[in-house]
């Protein structure tokens, strides 16, 4: 099993945005300061699912796919808005 962890706070400028995730209590990712947003755009979602776009067109050795959910929590955290 892997654990991930997704912090995020909405920001197009990039000035108060947050964008860390986490793979079993490490950061993988870091962008301090990176617009992940678009201007004026109120309308956000969260995806969460297995993409690899190419098993439709090219050959691959992966049969199965699984993907198990569990604890989803989405949440103001202090201090953001």
């Amino acid at each position: 099993m892997i654990n991930w962890r997704l912090i995020y706070k909405a920001d197009h400028s990039g000035v108060n945005s947050i964008t860390e995730l986490y793979m079993n209590g490490t950061r993988v990712v870091n962008c301090p300061g990176c617009g992940n947003a678009y201007k004026g755009d109120a309308d956000s979602y969260l995806k969460i699912g297995i993409y690899k776009w190419w098993w439709k067109s090219r050959p691959t050795d992966v049969e199965d796919r699984t993907l198990y959910f569990g604890n989803v929590e989405v949440r103001r955290v202090d201090g953001m808005p």
